[in-house]
């Protein structure tokens, strides 16, 4: 069916949501291969290896293992290689074996050609792209011989990868993964004969990411065995395979947590096949989704009865928590097997089974009847049967003689019309470059990329164009200076609010003068930056180092010369103007901290004020509740447990206004049930009894059915149910690439997304995209969740209406597996007015926690202010840090509404080379009543005309090239650090509007649709995937943390910019028409130069107006300030990146 036009509401029907990845952490090796090269190369070529296809490799290859196995690179290079040796490679570390060549079996044993085993921090790979093994299995085969060597097999290796290989041929199976962990298999092509016992790649192991890869044979595609523990598999192309599988499933099976995402199964035996004959143990928490399937005897098969298999004894294997979403595609013969056949054993009933959206149809008209059949299995969707007692029952059968709806799905160009048979050689492949319809491969080919392999991966989601750029129009016509301006082409409509700064590290955000202050006192902070326009610093904390400053108590000093605070301008010149202002206020931060150290035994105890404050659990069960509340004359602690008796807690008061009681434990255990209310009750001096929720309380629930008005909870989850940390803290990255996220927003749907949710969805989508940070927004609770998490309530708790704190934990500790630091969004510029369940008039007064009267008092933004000179809110904030560090995990901040809290002047006139984050668009351009860039760029066309099926406007034209544009000028000349806000990646198409009272307290608008850019019929993928490219160059390059650029070319009627950073050359052409053949840049280091990125690539929904191979050759003549000149094709609304050649 063809589609003219699609509205952006009804593509949302057609994109499947983000699946839950099953990964427990990261895989794949700890260190590059190119780092294991520089330690040590063994050529098997010096060890007597000859690409005659004759003299036997494997003795070469076993002596180049022994010298490289602690810590190298074997190398065999290009060329045809005999192995009649098998080789048995035991025990490495920190070592790769880089195969460019062709292996050709010629020896008969059995067992396995090639057998890695006890080693770790490993990779496999071919740099072309092109290396292989041979089995010749067809040798075997045809005399109907079925016992002859495996390919390849891995015993007891952790932290690997394989890719970039071909295995062709397997007299036996061709790679086998065996008790194996941490590990990623990507871009591989195997092809087999078409005969079962042949299979494609088996694994039973943990924490495996097997993705992008082509399987042709007659058995198993991609199959997984027990023991396994979260493996993902996605991206895979069985082409005239048997199609992927579970099992053979025996006695104490052991499998969970298995994903099967993006498969495409082509003339196959089966979709999906689970088997076994009897047995136990079970599998459980199994996904099969985003399906394709054309030509294939079976769909979906779960046979516990299967006649192939002697029976193993036992009740057999529970089958349970399976899900098939997203199938569709055309049966070979539904009406003789139907799609549908689920088997389940008499003693283990399956459960727990959902089938939804499952679309497959037989189109031969001779055959359009089709049947689904269950036994003994319980669940949603077609033959299952519902219910929570699982007994035994014979098959149902339903039929049906009419083509479900939607079940016609793409095929695959490179879908095999024959297969190899098994009696004449199979020739070698070339590794495809998609494997899945519409889905592009993780990693692109290294023959393709040029590059080296990636070390550890996880899988898996304004305003316009005078970003980074002054408006001023230079006089002459080219430049060379290191601060120049540029005017380039507005968008349509109004003119949009300039983004701060100049390009050539000019930058016009708020300028931090206090805040080193912080760095001498507090923390041991590192300081990124302070973002543009909003007045806001970011810092990145080295958890746990408090270093109090020089001369206050210590031997430790974080500058010994001199010990006034004026040591920071040794780090920033800049700051010299400021040498009075840093004594004086020095001088007031020593007096602090002496009384600190005096009367709290210093600034570590000082800072765990969580420690003493609020409810905490004694060892022996007690529980010690204690508020700072000074205005009130009587304090009772009450709730749930006590039947809200204000007499039955009494608290008393010390000198210093601190309330205290203790509640006894009951046998040994605390006698405040986990997760009840309770509440502090007072008596003002009025007589007014008042009742709040304590100030430090680590939880507070809200129950719109009753109230608007948050209530408290004492949460103390038993020790099994508490979640623990399994992951250390990544190492500080040295570029700072931030994706801002909102846990709430986080999901298509119109509802709350949750902690977890995020977890399984958002962070295998901003690892792959390329981002190493996530700065979350709108963790604190906050009573009002239109205000995007800046009104406050309870500083300490996590917010309720995302799921539990133990749910947050472990969203922190697995994006700590995936290598990403995890920032939280604080907000201690002001807080919440609210009174009821806010620090707002908290012991009857309006200036506990904050400046009474008009002082305290926000007006624009209706909420009240800190007192920060008050030695008991320094401590309640200075532990409110401390306490997201340790109780969470929080590797840093972004404080909010700094300038509110330090300056008069709003912080403008930042200093030159200040530090900052850059970004093109903030999330405030995504609310209701602004305008994202994409919004400015392309207007109502983005509803219309975003389909690859409807026509290109130069609308679409201009906005997808200008997005892209102005995002990669932001990144190369913006700052330090780069941040993006959550769907602004691609363009997200809707604005953000929270629930409301003006809007019918809808969440329409209150989510982000991640998921478009999952549909390959919308450009949305293309902006998406330059967005990845873009984080991904930089990560190669790092030119946000190389010294800032040299602008050497900023033509006003040209409308083209030329600098340096990082020892590439930027090139943009922002002109509307006009391109530029043979345009003279210059460029400082002279050399061959090759492409790294193209805003122009077809793949990023360009025009492909320049090739990637094309090579720019420098000539030796001064131009623009700079030795060389190289000259270029720049098409019209395009930008380049020129890396080296000797760089790629």
């Amino acid at each position: 069916m063809r589609i003219n036009t699609l509205s952006l509401f009804s593509l949302v029907s057609l994109v499947p949501t983000l699946a839950v990845a099953s990964l427990s952490g990261s895989v794949g090796p700890l260190t590059s291969a190119s780092t294991k090269a520089a330690t040590k190369t063994c050529n098997v070529l010096d060890y007597g290896a000859k690409a005659d296809k004759t003299t036997d490799l494997g003795p070469p290859l076993a002596s180049a293992f022994a010298d490289c196995k602690s810590g190298g690179l074997v190398y065999v290079p290009s060329g045809d290689y005999a192995l009649s040796t098998w080789a048995k490679l035991s025990g490495g570390k920190a070592w790769a074996l880089q195969i460019d060549g062709t292996i050709y079996r010629t020896g008969t044993d059995g067992g396995n050609m090639i057998f890695i085993e006890h080693s770790s921090d490993f990779e496999l790979f071919s740099s072309t792209s092109s290396g292989a093994m041979q089995g010749l299995g067809y040798e075997y085969h045809k005399d109907n011989k079925w016992s002859g060597p495996r390919l390849l097999r891995f015993y007891d290796v952790t932290d690997f990868s394989v890719h970039d290989f071909i295995l062709v041929d397997a007299p036996a199976f061709h790679f086998s993964l065996d008790t194996c962990t941490n590990g990623e298999v990507y871009n591989m092509a195997i092809r087999g004969g078409n005969h079962g016992g042949l299979d494609g790649v088996d694994v039973w192991s943990t924490n495996v990411w097997i993705h992008d890869i082509e399987v042709t044979n007659k058995d198993e595609c991609v199959t997984v065995k027990s023991p396994s523990k979260n493996i993902l598999v996605e991206n895979i192309y069985c082409n005239w395979s048997g199609g992927c599988g579970m099992g053979s499933l025996g006695k104490d099976t052991d499998i969970s947590d298995i994903t099967y995402r993006n498969i495409y199964t082509w003339n196959s035996n089966n979709m999906m096949f689970i088997k076994s004959n009897g047995g136990s143990g079970s599998a459980t928490n199994l996904l099969f989704e985003n399906f394709i399937g054309h030509g294939n005897a079976y769909s979906f098969d779960i046979d516990s009865y299967w006649a192939s298999m002697s029976s193993q004894g036992g009740n057999g294997v529970e089958l349970s928590n399976i899900t098939l979403r997203n199938w569709k595609g055309t049966e070979e013969n539904g009406a003789a097997r139907g799609p549908i056949k689920i088997v389940c054993p008499d003693g283990a009933p399956c459960y727990d089974i959902t089938i939804e959206d499952f679309a497959m149809w037989t189109e031969d008209s001779s055959r359009q009847r089709q049947w689904y059949s269950c036994r003994n299995a319980y669940g949603t969707g077609f033959c299952l049967k519902s219910g929570s007692s699982h007994v035994a029952y014979e098959a149902t059968t339903t039929t049906v003689s009419s083509a479900p709806s939607g079940y016609s799905a793409a095929t695959m160009a490179s879908d095999l019309k024959t297969d190899f048979g098994i009696t004449a050689s199979i020739p070698i492949p070339t590794i495809p470059t998609s494997f899945y319809p519409g889905a592009t491969p993780y990693s692109a080919l290294m023959a393709n990329k040029g590059s080296t392999a990636k070390v550890r991966a996880v899988v898996a989601s304004s305003k316009p164009t005078t970003v980074a750029a002054a408006t001023s129009t230079p006089t002459e016509q080219q430049t060379s200076t290191s601060t120049p301006a540029l005017a380039v082409e507005q968008p349509s409509q109004q003119s949009p609010e300039q983004s701060a700064g100049e390009v050539g590290g000019c930058p016009l955000e708020d300028t931090i003068i206090p805040t080193y202050i912080i760095v001498d006192v507090s923390f041991k902070l590192s300081r990124f930056a302070s973002s543009a326009l909003s007045n806001k610093v970011l810092y990145l904390i080295e958890p746990y180092q408090f270093l109090p400053a020089a001369g206050m108590g210590t031997s430790q000093a974080v500058d010994s010369s001199p010990p006034d605070g004026t040591g920071v301008i040794q780090l920033d010149p800049w700051l010299e103007p400021f040498r009075d202002a840093l004594k004086q206020r020095f001088s007031f931060i020593e007096g602090w901290v002496k009384a600190i150290n005096e009367t709290e035994g210093g600034l570590e105890t000082f800072s765990k004020g969580y420690e003493r404050f609020g409810l905490n659990v004694q060892s022996n069960g007690d529980i010690v509740y204690r508020e700072w509340a000074p205005n009130a004359v009587q304090a009772q602690l009450v709730g749930e447990f006590n039947n809200w008796d204000v007499t039955a807690h009494p608290m008393t008061k010390n000198d210093f206004g601190v309330w205290e009681v203790t509640v006894p434990a009951v046998n040994g255990a605390p006698a405040i049930p986990h997760d009840s209310k309770i509440k502090i009750s007072m008596v003002t001096p009025s007589g007014e009894r008042i009742y709040r929720i304590p100030a430090w309380i680590k939880r507070v629930v809200q129950d719109l059915s009753v109230s608007p008005t948050y209530e408290a909870v004492f949460w103390n989850p038993p020790t099994e149910k508490q979640y623990k940390f399994q992951h250390s803290r990544p190492k500080r990255p040295e570029s700072l690439r931030i994706y801002e996220a909102h846990v709430g927003i986080s999901s298509p749907e119109t509802r709350v997304a949750t902690y977890k949710e995020f977890t399984s969805n958002m962070l295998p989508r901003i690892k792959y995209l390329g981002y190493n940070a996530i700065q979350l927004m709108a963790v604190m609770e906050h009573a009002y969740y239109a205000s995007f998490g800046y009104q406050v309530n309870n500083f300490f708790a996590a917010s309720s209406r995302y799921g539990t704190p133990e749910d947050l934990k472990e969203l922190v500790d697995k994006a700590h597996s995936m290598g990403l630091v995890v920032l939280l969004d604080v907000v201690h510029s002001h807080a919440s007015k609210n009174v009821l369940d806010g620090l707002n008039m908290f012991d009857g007064t309006d200036h506990l926690y904050f400046h009474g009267g008009g002082k305290g008092r926000h007006e624009l933004w209706d909420s009240r202010l800190f007192n920060y000179g008050h030695h008991e809110v320094l401590r309640f904030l200075l532990s409110n840090l401390r306490f997201w560090m340790e109780e969470y995990g929080f590797d840093g901040f972004r404080f909010d509404g700094v300038t509110s809290m330090l300056y008069t002047h709003h912080g403008i006139g930042t200093r030159h080379g200040e530090k900052t984050i850059a970004y093109a668009e903030s999330h405030d351009q995504a609310l209701v009543g602004d305008k994202t860039l994409m919004m400015w760029l392309c207007d109502k066309e983005m509803y219309t005309h975003m389909s690859v099926l409807t026509e290109f406007t130069p609308v679409i034209e201009r906005g997808m090239a200008l997005h892209k544009m102005i995002r990669l000028v932001t990144h190369g000349l913006g700052g330090e650090g780069y941040l993006n806000f959550e769907g602004n990646e691609f363009g997200h198409p809707e604005w953000l509007d929270f629930p409301r009272e003006g809007n019918n307290n809808s969440f329409w608008y209150a989510r982000r649709q991640l998921n478009l850019t999952e549909d390959h019929l919308l450009r949305y993928k293309f902006l998406n995937d330059f967005d990845r490219a873009m984080q991904l160059t930089e990560e190669k390059y790092g030119w946000l943390h190389a010294p800032q650029a040299y602008v050497s070319l900023k033509n006003e009627t040209d409308k083209v910019l030329v600098f340096e950073r990082a020892g590439l050359l930027w090139i943009f052409n922002f002109h509307p028409t006009n391109s530029f053949t043979d345009y003279r840049v210059g460029v400082e280091q002279s050399g061959t130069y090759r492409i790294v990125l193209d805003t122009d690539d077809p793949a990023f929904g360009g025009l492909n107006r320049n090739l990637k191979e094309t090579r720019f050759f420098t000539t030796d003549l001064s131009w623009n300030g700079r030795s060389n000149f190289l000259q270029v094709y720049i098409p019209t609304r395009t930008a380049l990146v020129l890396a080296l050649e000797e760089t790629l």
